[in-house]
């Protein structure tokens, strides 16, 4: 079980991988958004799940960081914070953002920077899906933050913004008190041999 994100851009190679590794086995993969991924693993639904870190942690949960997802700070090439030689915070708080919910912890990450610097981000709109959000942010529908990972056609411009670096963790979890099955393990060794922490 993992988010849509994490499907359509880290897994694919691994998944090809285990396919041709394990050609017999039927994988069960569901995609959810990370916090219904983490309860339905701690549920026992699920053996693993692949999710963005959840911000406090079950002790019945085992969780290993697989990847650092790099988050910029984007938008459109036509949007006016496009145009600035120099982009700040306080530049940026001037225009509309285009965030996930903000249950969700990349939204959380975006609102503690600019609450550290006394800012506050006016958001035009949320959605839980990122490649929603980069197709209205490409038509400079407003400004964003996206993983790095999600840029390599060029389509939006990163915001040059100082001390802005951000990240999240990207964590492989399964329930300590279930036994993985043996397909279950050699999925998790892939995941590890992947691993950018």
């Amino acid at each position: 079980m993992t988010s849509h994100h994490i499907g359509l851009h880290r897994l694919p190679s691994i998944l090809r991988t285990y396919a041709t590794a394990f050609p017999n086995v039927e994988l069960d993969i569901q995609f959810k958004d990370s916090e219904e991924a983490y309860n339905r693993v701690l549920s026992g639904e699920f053996d693993l799940g692949v999710v963005t870190r959840a911000p406090s942690a079950d002790p019945r949960i085992y969780s290993e960081t697989i990847w650092q997802d790099r988050l910029v700070l984007v938008a459109a090439q036509n949007h006016p914070l496009s145009q600035l030689k120099l982009v700040t915070l306080k530049e940026i708080s001037k225009y509309p953002a285009l965030l996930p919910g903000k249950k969700f912890l990349t939204t959380r990450i975006v609102e503690e920077l600019f609450h550290k610097n006394k800012l506050e981000v006016r958001t035009l709109l949320s959605t839980n899906y990122l490649e929603t959000i980069k197709a209205l942010i490409s038509v400079g529908y407003a400004w964003g933050v996206l993983p790095e990972i999600m840029l390599a056609d060029n389509s939006l411009i990163k915001l040059p913004v100082k001390n802005s670096d951000l990240f999240r963790h990207l964590d492989c979890i399964y329930h300590k008190e279930r036994t993985l099955s043996n397909p279950a393990k050699a999925f998790l060794k892939s995941l590890t041999a992947n691993s950018n922490k």
